[in-house]
């Protein structure tokens, strides 16, 4: 048994990619309620995540500028 096993171990391109094409950090922060209430209701009528709605505003405001 000298051979090394062929399967397993870390391999170029393995792995969860990017969500947004880059790293990301987690957050937590406090919105009012009505404002979360807006949250879940543009990410229910849009099929996506909290997180995506949020990250979608956050890039559509002057912040990205």
């Amino acid at each position: 048994m000298t051979d090394k096993p062929q399967h397993g171990g870390n391999r170029p391109g393995a792995g969860r990619k990017f969500r947004h094409g880059e790293p990301t950090t987690s957050i937590q922060i406090r919105v009012p309620n009505s404002l979360l209430a807006r949250i879940n209701e543009a990410a229910a009528s849009k099929d996506i995540s909290r997180n995506q709605i949020i990250v979608e505003a956050l890039q559509a405001s002057k912040l990205e500028q």
